[in-house]
């Protein structure tokens, strides 16, 4: 039987029974423990360099100490059957969750690749009814987390007409609660009538929708993609909520495939990624996984589908004007959310101390590191495109570094029992670290502002 692969490359492979010879890399990585491991990865995940050798995208190196070799190998596959059709697993590698900890760290993951008889052509004379569409310009954001999947999304339906990505990156300045460093508190500078305003765009916002899977593909045939919430337990590609764990969450819909009963979407493949692709969903999961969203997870308060559409033609011309004043105004709020990350981490420095009380709270402290550093990720980008200050974008790296680091030990300390008077001196000494560099930026921003 012959099949092709649903992906940009249509790459056909001929099956002989139950398995096939699939092309992959496989890629020998280290990690910053000092242990080595082999991944096969999907060649649709690597390129060829001015010499003809593989590598991986520049996204992959971010997550392993150094990159041994990659190499091209023929794995064989054993085609599976679910409910959606035939398919087969693939490797990629990818950042992901360790139980319930929010950080990158390596993993290997399990994903389905969909297959698909290859199509016969149709008669000549016989003109062939559209039964696809897929609409252009959307353009994932992968620089880094940006608060949560809501904003991800946006960011890449409003690429689709020519929307300045800074609008909303630049609407959010994190700042660091006193009682709650896991929370998403912060600035804006515009609400969000003021954003469609200043992007033409209109968010046209449904709390309940009768039929799902006709809603989005009259909308998609109007041109405008849609962002619905979903619960991610019904999700199959979800390997770390799949039949595990409720969680509600945005993906972006913007083609359809009715003889396949598919939906191209816009998703990342777990919790806190921040590298999303373009991949296929089945209407029969849309369906069960927006609705189960609707009984379990919908508070009442979410509007659970979204169309994204052009109200009128804008182009939203970027003044740093406006930001640099908003800094200014709230001078006092910046300055006291860095006073509450400072008495944080001389709480976390007494904590270590004493190890009965560190055992008792390290879970919330490691955790609280992983939102600190992806808040700091913010800021820096923030004070890069603000003020373009070479020693200030050196602090704020620095700094985000330090946060890596101690959440990464704090991490070590709690599944591998690495306590020790030497652990406590390097955690120590970077949250010392921290603690300079956040004052240093404080005096900056008060000479600057």
């Amino acid at each position: 039987m012959k099949y092709y692969l649903k992906d940009k490359q249509k790459v056909y492979i001929r099956a002989r029974g139950k398995q096939f010879l699939y092309p992959a890399a496989l890629v020998k990585v280290k990690t910053y423990m000092g242990t080595e491991h082999d991944y096969y990865i999907d060649l649709a995940f690597t390129a060829v360099d001015e010499n003809g050798m593989r590598k991986l995208p520049d996204e992959f190196y971010t997550i392993c100490l150094n990159k041994i070799s990659v190499e091209e190998v023929l794995v064989k596959k054993e085609i599976l059957r679910d409910e959606e059709g035939e398919h087969f697993l693939s490797n990629n590698l990818k950042t992901g969750p360790i139980g319930k900890l929010y950080c990158p760290v390596i993993a290997s993951i399990n994903y389905k690749i969909r297959l698909f008889k290859a199509e016969k052509k149709a008669a000549p004379g016989k003109r062939k009814t559209a039964q696809s569409k897929k609409l252009k310009g959307i353009k994932p954001f992968n620089k880094f987390l940006f608060r949560s999947c809501y904003y991800h999304q946006l960011i890449a339906a409003f690429a689709r007409y020519g929307v300045d990505e800074r609008l909303i990156l630049m609407n959010y300045f994190p700042l660091y609660d006193k009682e709650n460093m896991q929370t998403y508190s912060g600035l804006s500078i515009f609400t969000d009538e003021e954003i469609e305003k200043l992007s033409g765009m209109r968010l046209v916002k449904k709390k309940n929708v009768t039929n799902v899977v006709n809603e989005i593909i009259t909308s998609i045939d109007r041109g405008m993609p849609v962002m619905i919430l979903i619960d991610t337990y019904y999700v199959p590609y979800r390997e770390d909520t799949y039949k595990k764990q409720h969680l509600p969450h945005f993906v972006l819909i913007y083609g359809y495939d009715r003889p396949k009963k598919i939906f191209i979407i816009n998703e990342h493949m777990f919790v806190n990624s921040y590298f999303y692709a373009e991949n296929e969903i089945g209407f029969g999961v849309i369906r069960r996984a927006h609705e189960n969203y609707k009984k379990r997870l919908d508070k009442g308060q979410d509007y659970g589908f979204i169309k994204i559409r052009r109200k009128e033609k804008r182009q939203f011309s970027f003044e740093l004007s406006h930001y640099i004043k908003a800094y200014r105004d709230n001078c006092e709020r910046i300055s006291e959310s860095i006073s509450n990350l400072l008495e944080y981490c001389e709480r976390v420095k007494a904590l270590l101390l004493d190890k009965s009380k560190l055992d008792d709270e390290i879970a919330k402290l490691y955790t609280d590191f992983a939102y600190i550093r992806l808040k700091k990720n913010i800021q820096r980008y923030q004070a890069e495109l603000l003020f373009n200050d070479a020693g200030l974008n050196e602090i704020n790296s620095r700094c985000a570094d330090n946060m890596g680091f101690i959440y990464g030990l704090l991490v070590k300390i709690k599944l591998a029992d690495a306590y020790s008077p030497k652990s406590v001196e390097k955690l120590t000494a970077r949250l010392d670290e921290v603690i300079a560099a956040e004052r240093k930026i404080e005096l900056w921003m008060e000479e600057a502002l």
